[in-house]
């Protein structure tokens, strides 16, 4: 969902989220997909620095990390009716979950209390 201006546009539902588009690498996140709103390009990104790794204990076992920034860059491209319309914001929130953290996050947290 996007709020632009005054409306709201969509590219929500099961049958859309299975046509879209996606590319994941480390710190590094972009999706493409398109609907009766128009076409939508995603990509967001952070240095491996700027991310913090917390653990969590995983219900049914095991743990799990979130590396988690809050001062990634995200850009939104939206092409509909004939324009382009390009948002740049460079304090999003990126939080990735994984079996592990890679290479290079900042910090490691447990628990919440920094380590």
């Amino acid at each position: 969902m996007l709020r632009l201006g005054g409306e709201t546009l969509a590219w929500n539902g099961q049958a859309r989220a299975i046509r879209a588009r996606g590319h994941y690498a480390p710190y590094d996140w972009r999706i493409e997909t398109s609907g009766p709103d128009g076409d939508l390009a995603i990509s967001i990104s952070a240095a491996a620095s700027d991310f913090v790794a917390l653990r969590y204990d995983n219900p049914p076992g095991g743990v799990k990390i979130c590396l988690n920034s809050k001062i990634a860059r995200c850009e939104l491209t939206l092409r509909r009716g004939g324009t382009t319309t390009v948002l740049h914001s460079s304090r999003a929130a990126f939080e990735i979950l994984d079996d592990s953290a890679p290479p290079g996050s900042s910090r490691r947290c447990e628990r919440g209390v920094a380590s």
